[in-house]
């Protein structure tokens, strides 16, 4: 360096070692500023705080500037310093900072900083709150999807003419909270997902919370999946919520559950859960229509799980207990009186397995079976559905059960259903599915005279299919994009030769196209 700033350090040099204070000590180099040459005399004034004790070492840099000459301190004097703090033996850090002052150097000290602490026991993505033993994970995804002619996913069946909006778009940003503590009884677990769906077509923006439990010692209580629903757990294969499956995913259930491990990697679980979202509806029939007359809650449905978790996939078995009680005989009148009491119930089995010296492969599957209790086996709601195209009507009835309004027994619904798919990684960036589901209600020949309104030959069982196959491309990390193609058929539920006139089985294709983005970790 030239000689003014040679001169400039000396003097730093012999201010800082020749003081002689080890433990606090206070240099004031103006002097040595002002003799180091007119291009450093633009600094009006520049002090240098250095603190030390047994702790540590820190250094604050405070000066105060006349001129824009700040890279000549920093090019000048840093050197100096650093210099000097070697030859005293001292390890400082050195802040500098244009404009701010302290009134006390002596009365400052720099505190230690916090830092965020990853977790790594709880997985990837975890960091711990300071202050605290819990580690949290926040993740969430921007999704997305376009819909058309979506039956089952956002859109129900129904008229189709030119006044249908055969296309429609939902954006949907949502955000996910996960907090984990370590205790004496296991991992303490709190879990919440929530998010705003922005419908397209008009129908506005609507708040969603589909997730909100907690986990401890073996407990799950809050809103989860169904413990029931095996391919709610599973790596599933459609973007779909197919109606063919009754299915508990898309909006979560209210449980409160408990599972042991039984070992072997096997576990059982019992779990109370929220009958509302399973009910389809108790019907009444006056003059051969139907009105939902559904006894209120009494108490909730009782799932029992078995499952077998190993690493090359999963199986289950489960069964449900389900009210299928009506209210009264006339709905809405209590005085009519009500018919007796009667329990729904319905069984299940499945799981997936992964595909041998293929990574990414999987086959899934789900058999259910069901009388009195029809949301174990399709996802359609109360009501059923009608699909009404081209002049022909095709209705789909679905209900848990049959009364007549002028007494008699409680007529039980049966039904079953199976889906299965299988999915194929034809390199990690690009995976392809094919899927299907096939589901039969079957209503007995005296709740189908009532549904007809005594009309002999009028059966209002029905079935219907849905196959489909689904595309996903990952062109980089966090950003999927997917293609869903769905067709299904429905079989009218009033067969030849006593169907009416413009009455007729019925097929639809849809589809849904998905882009979004994860915020890892999601």
């Amino acid at each position: 360096a030239d000689a003014p700033m040679g001169a400039a350090r000396e003097s730093a040099r012999k201010a800082i070692c020749d003081s002689g204070l080890h433990q606090r000590w206070v240099c004031v180099i103006d002097a040595a500023l002002r003799k180091a040459g007119p291009h450093v005399r633009a600094f009006h004034r520049v002090q240098f705080v250095f603190l030390h004790d047994a702790t540590g070492a820190a250094l604050l840099m405070r000066h105060k500037l006349k001129s824009t000459f700040s890279n000549v301190f920093h090019r000048v004097f840093a050197p100096v310093l650093i210099t000097g703090m070697k030859s005293a033996g001292a390890a400082l850090a050195i802040f500098c900072c244009a404009g701010f002052f302290a009134q006390s150097a002596a009365a400052e000290r720099i505190k230690p900083v916090a830092y965020v602490k990853v977790c790594s026991l709880q997985g990837a993505g975890f960091y711990n709150i300071p202050g605290t033993d819990t580690c949290l994970k926040v993740g969430g995804y921007m999704r997305v999807d376009t819909f058309f002619n979506a039956p089952a996913t956002f859109t129900q069946l129904g008229t189709y003419n030119r006044a249908t909006n055969y296309i429609i778009t939902r954006p949907r940003p949502v955000i996910t909270l996960d907090a984990r503590s370590q205790t004496a009884y296991g991992t303490l677990r709190s879990y919440a997902r929530f998010g705003v769906n922005i419908n397209g077509s008009g129908l506005g923006a609507v708040p969603f919370m589909d997730r909100a439990f907690i986990e401890f010692a073996g407990f799950t209580l809050g809103q989860t999946v169904s413990f029931y629903d095996i391919l709610g757990y599973s790596p599933f294969v459609s973007y779909h919520a197919l109606w063919t499956l009754g299915d508990t995913g898309g909006a979560g259930i209210n449980v409160l559950a408990y599972t042991a491990r039984l070992g072997g990697d096997v576990s059982a679980t019992l779990s109370l859960e929220d009958p509302l979202m399973r009910r389809r509806g108790i019907y009444s029939t006056i003059a051969g229509v139907a009105t939902n007359g559904v006894k209120g809650v009494a108490f909730p449905d009782v799932v029992g799980l078995v499952s077998l978790d190993k690493s090359w996939g999963k199986l289950a078995i489960a069964g449900a207990l389900h009210d299928a009680s009506a209210a009264h005989y006339i709905p809405g009148t209590p005085a009519s009186g009500a018919p007796q009491d009667a329990l729904g119930y319905a069984a299940t089995f499945g799981g997936y397995i992964k595909i041998p010296d293929h990574p990414g492969d999987l086959v899934n599957f789900q058999i259910a079976w069901g009388r009195g209790a029809m949301g174990y086996v399709t996802d359609i709601g109360a009501g059923g559905t009608t699909l009404l195209r081209g002049g022909i009507t095709t209705q789909a009835f679905v209900s848990d059960a049959v009364y007549a309004a002028g007494g008699g027994s409680i007529e039980l619904t049966r039904g079953w259903s199976a889906n299965a798919g299988y999915e194929h990684a034809w390199n990690p960036a690009l995976k392809s599915s094919l899927f299907g589901g096939y589901a039969a209600l079957d209503y007995s020949a005296a709740a189908s005279l009532m549904l007809c309104n005594g009309a002999n030959g009028c059966d209002a069982s029905f079935s219907f299919y849905q196959l489909g196959t689904r595309t996903l491309w990952m062109p980089v990390a966090n950003l999927t994009i997917g293609l869903d193609l769905v067709y299904s058929h429905f079989n009218d539920s009033t067969p030849a030769p006593a169907r009416q006139a413009g009455r007729g089985d019925a097929a639809i294709w849809s589809g849904m196209l998905r882009v979004q983005r994860d915020f890892w970790p999601f």
